[in-house]
């Protein structure tokens, strides 16, 4: 069974930033099967809006759309209701999922959020 979830391990995340070369402290979403972590997203929740800063795998379409759904989910509890992109490598995938609302400001649409998971709706 996969779970996507905030790991309880905050040293987790801390690694992962550490890693990916990201200095602001922010929260994650990982994927796992049972101890194998099959991707993550890393993502800063602020006043109103989220950014998402990191999302792996960007090979696995199917995967990445559930992540980033998840992180997306997360910030929206906390009535963070528009939500960007800062790192370019992410454009590929947020644009093959069909997130991608605004390329200029690299706005994320969060309101498929609460739409099909599918393109083409």
């Amino acid at each position: 069974m996969i779970e996507i979830k905030i790991p309880e391990d905050k040293t987790i995340t801390e690694k992962l930033y550490k890693d990916y070369g990201i200095t602001q402290k922010g929260d994650s979403v990982i994927a796992k099967s049972a101890e194998d972590m099959l991707g993550f997203c890393l993502f800063t929740v602020g006043e109103n809006e989220v950014t998402i800063h990191e999302l792996e795998p960007k090979d696995d379409a199917l995967m990445a759309d559930g992540i980033l759904r998840s992180a997306l989910h997360v910030a929206s509890e906390r009535f963070a209701f528009k939500a960007y992109y800062d790192n370019e490598k992410l454009e590929d995938i947020i644009t093959k999922l069909g997130f991608l609302k605004e390329k200029e400001t690299k706005q994320i649409d969060i309101d498929k959020l609460f739409r099909g998971c599918h393109k083409g709706e």
